[in-house]
């Protein structure tokens, strides 16, 4: 397996700080109810989270899934994202990137995933190398 690339190319830079700039102008719930009203958000970030599983476009989509989870419009957006198996998708990815940030909840919300994907997402990291085990242990 390759390992997952920690910092943007210089093609990826840009993309990545516009990512990091949506995701940031979607803290405000206006703008939020906006882009979810405008496009099928659980569709982009499937697309984003299997294209490309670094870090650096991980973590953006990980704060704005959290954001949407935990907004009052958040019930169908779990749905649709948990029926195009995002879910599973996610316990696949983070434990390739699973770090402090992740661990001690930072800028997202662990706590909003079901239970299933938490328990796999923990087996999984418990395969992973002694280095990601210190941040969990």
């Amino acid at each position: 397996m390759q390992a997952i690339s920690k910092i943007p190319t210089q093609s990826q830079a840009s993309a990545t700080i516009l990512l990091r700039a949506v995701v940031d102008l979607c803290h405000q719930p206006d703008r939020l109810n906006k882009l979810q009203a405008t496009l099928p958000v659980h569709r982009i970030l499937m697309i984003f989270l299997s294209s490309n599983p670094a870090e650096f476009v991980v973590s953006p989509c990980f704060d704005l899934i959290s954001t949407l989870l935990t907004s009052p419009s958040g019930g169908p957006f779990r749905e649709k994202f948990e029926s195009e198996g995002g879910t599973a998708l996610l316990c696949q990815i983070l434990p390739e990137i699973w770090g402090a940030s992740i661990q001690t909840g930072g800028e997202y919300s662990l706590f909003i995933f079901p239970q299933c994907c938490a328990d796999t997402c923990f087996r999984q990291s418990s395969r992973a190398s002694s280095s990601r085990m210190a941040v969990l242990g």
